[in-house]
């Protein structure tokens, strides 16, 4: 890409270029950047919590949660900017010419392959995000009480982010020839689904309830 990483772009440009008639960028990058919020999210809590002497026996998990949230956000970040990179072989996949029997039966080959990795990006978005929804619980029951909306909030993107990745799983997996492996690859992702959401739904639930909570 001649201007750089989409990730390095102004908020602005990216957008821009997602609402374009162009395939690339797409809801796979979308749902990692969502999920790198939600990371973000976390990591504020945890760092607007260290250094409050009320929260000073828990320094140290505040300290270990601002540290995960970060490499998850990182993590997230760069997985958005592969699932760009990935769609590019799959494109190209997309265009080969399938008129004879060796040509159909390449296509079949280079597809599969390109199908399987565009399936890689997207798993790994959804499991790196479940991970942010389980940080986010930890933020919720034991951080900055000021800062609590932000940790259900986290947890809805978090829960967002799960749900968006595994639409990248299930629409690449629907083209596969292989229905076994793509099977497969459906019930992994939504086995992370299931125990997110629940998770999301728990963390976020629990925020409206103590932020809804009066004394008279």
């Amino acid at each position: 890409m001649k201007n750089g990483k989409y990730i390095e772009k102004s908020i602005i440009e990216y957008c821009n270029e997602l609402s374009s008639s162009k395939p690339i960028p797409g809801g796979g990058s979308v749902s990692g950047i969502v999920g790198a919020l939600a990371a973000s999210l976390g990591s504020m809590v945890a760092n607007l919590t260290i250094g409050k002497k009320a929260y000073e026996d828990i320094e140290d998990e505040m300290n270990d949660l601002a540290k995960s949230a970060n490499t998850l956000k990182k993590d997230l970040l760069d997985l958005a900017e592969e699932d760009i990179r990935a769609f590019e072989p799959l494109s190209k996949a997309y265009g080969l010419k399938a008129k004879t029997e060796e040509e159909i039966a390449y296509k079949n080959e280079v597809m599969e392959a390109a199908l399987l990795r565009a399936c890689s990006v997207p798993m790994l978005i959804l499991k790196r995000s479940a991970r942010v929804i389980k940080l986010q619980k930890i933020a919720a029951e034991k951080g900055n009480r000021l800062a609590l909306s932000d940790a259900g909030l986290g947890a809805l993107l978090g829960k967002a982010a799960v749900e968006s990745a595994i639409l990248n799983v299930y629409i690449n997996t629907k083209y596969m020839k292989d229905r076994e492996t793509a099977h497969k690859l459906n019930r992994e992702a939504e086995t992370y689904l299931e125990s997110s959401i629940a998770l999301a739904d728990e963390v976020y639930e629990m925020t409206v309830k103590q932020l809804r909570r009066t004394d008279g």
